[in-house]
């Protein structure tokens, strides 16, 4: 094996030359810059048929943004379901957060989802059976 430069291994390894025996070596890393911020595209929709006898499942849904870094919160005593962060191959991701409850006359569930991209977060309300995407700043 023989130590002569250039040496190319995906960095750029420099030898230098010491008073001392031993040899020391600087690397030079490639600087990688990551995809600009994506904002996510807000949805909302019920899973099932709206029944005041049923428990019911809404869907709150964030698509293709970037980075993973994102918050979806539903404001309601319980039945949060989160689904995790879902990876789509082109370095954005997509996630759901979905709410069980059973509805009454009178209820109001939203959600919440903030993310870096976005000047200020993003509300999905559900009310009497409809669903309203109320846009914060996208």
């Amino acid at each position: 094996l023989s130590w002569k430069p250039p040496y190319r291994l995906g960095a750029e390894i420099v030898p230098k030359e010491t008073p001392v025996l031993a040899s020391w070596f600087s690397f030079t890393v490639p600087h990688f810059s990551l995809p600009a911020p994506v904002q996510p595209e807000v949805t909302g929709q019920p899973e099932r048929t709206p029944s005041p006898q049923l428990r019911d499942l809404l869907l709150c849904s964030a698509t293709g943004f970037y980075s993973g870094d994102i918050k979806i919160r539903w404001f309601w005593e319980e039945g949060v379901i989160p689904t995790g962060l879902i990876r789509n191959g082109d370095w954005t991701f997509q996630t759901v957060v979905m709410l069980e409850m059973t509805p009454e006359i009178g209820d109001v569930c939203t959600c919440l989802v903030d993310h870096p991209s976005l000047l200020s977060p993003v509300s999905v309300e559900w009310s009497e059976n409809q669903l309203l995407v109320l846009s914060g700043s996208i």
